[in-house]
């Protein structure tokens, strides 16, 4: 039985995708998305989580399923190898970078789904190839990194479970969002692959066109560049939600001033690696620059390491972590009462 792909476009866009893929499979949003990349997954979550048959009313939901952007170009799967070394053994262990030209996609994604402990994993991914994967040491990470983008696989089940989801209204960093959210719950983790990696293009066109060049033209990060809406809709965010966007708004914000600093003292920038997810020696930063491929690097390892080091202060400190606990055991439950209200009146509206 083939796996159906499905392909999730807004409204507007209808006709120029069926002209150009009759037999496609798609679903069409109900309404555009106007430059919120979160609401797009928000809906995909919400229908496979709750969906409805029309006829009979009979609950159809998914256990697991990939969601992966239109720009992903091909996966790779690094090797290990030996050569001459300084071990003991005189020999040290290095890794080469193999293309995988055809069926690199099914490949990495059946690794993924055959792990033992992927029913525990709420969310998972994979490492993005810019150049230097080849010196990563560990091949799969557990909880060490939530620099997933372009390409998860959700486990459905799982984030119903700990009350995770897309935030619809997010304009940019929804995956990021999404992962930091479920390693702050209980029983939330998230998986990275690292012995397989992908290449994906960055075009200057497309859904986050707009939302790009309005960040550039900012000297230091908004709330509108994050939220649809600004600060008014972030106020009415959840409140695990609306302490994620401002965790990530901060770091950007912070970064933007230390890199103004580095420019006027010409001192070359320094790029952080999380050590948990990569052994990748410090590198000058490329944040907004493309290589060959056309692949930006938007320094979401760097946001990601500094997120989970902040995260980790802050369990450091119980009486922190017990403000946090309390108050995420008040609100859950009226949140998740008015989440489900709002996925059903999504539903009534499609129908």
């Amino acid at each position: 039985v083939s796996t159906p792909v499905v392909v999730v476009i807004e409204p507007q866009e209808e006709d120029q995708y069926r002209s150009a893929w009759p037999q496609g499979l798609f679903l069409v949003l109900s309404a555009p998305s106007q430059t919120a990349i979160g609401y797009t997954r928000f809906v995909v979550q919400a229908i496979c989580t709750c969906g409805r048959d029309t006829v009979t009313g009979q609950l159809l939901k998914l256990p697991f399923i990939w969601m992966a952007d239109d720009l992903l170009v091909s996966f790779y799967k690094l090797e290990s190898g030996t050569r001459k070394g300084q071990s003991d053994q005189g020999h040290s262990t290095s890794c080469t970078l193999k293309a995988l030209p055809s069926g690199g996609f099914k490949e990495a994604f059946l690794a993924m789904q055959q792990r033992e402990d992927i029913c525990d994993v709420a969310v998972a991914g994979f490492l993005r190839e810019r150049g230097s994967s080849i010196l990563v040491k560990r091949h799969w990470v557990l909880d060490g990194s939530i620099a997933l983008q372009k390409v998860v696989l959700l486990n459905l089940s799982k984030l119903a479970e700990i009350g995770v989801q897309y935030c619809q209204h997010l304009r940019k960093s929804e995956d990021l969002a999404l992962c930091y959210d479920v390693i702050r719950r209980p029983g939330g983790h998230v998986l990275k692959a690292q012995v397989y990696c992908y290449r994906a293009v960055h075009l200057e066109r497309g859904g986050a066109e707009e939302v790009r060049k309005e960040s550039r033209q900012n000297h230091i990060a908004t709330y509108s560049e994050f939220v649809l809406g600004g600060q008014d809709q972030f106020a009415r965010l959840a409140p695990l939600q609306q302490g994620t966007v401002a965790a990530i708004l901060a770091w950007l914000q912070r970064k933007q001033i230390r890199d103004r600093l580095d420019q006027r003292q010409q001192r070359p920038q320094e790029l952080r690696v999380c050590p948990p997810a990569s052994s990748r020696p410090q590198a000058k930063s490329t944040l907004g620059r493309s290589d060959s491929h056309g692949d930006l690097d938007d320094a979401v390892e760097d946001a990601g390491c500094s997120l989970l080091e902040e995260l980790s202060a802050a369990q450091s400190s119980p009486t922190r972590m017990e403000q946090h606990r309390s108050q995420d055991q008040q609100q859950q439950q009226p949140h998740q009462l008015q989440q489900q209200r709002h996925q059903q009146q999504q539903q009534q509206h499609q129908q």
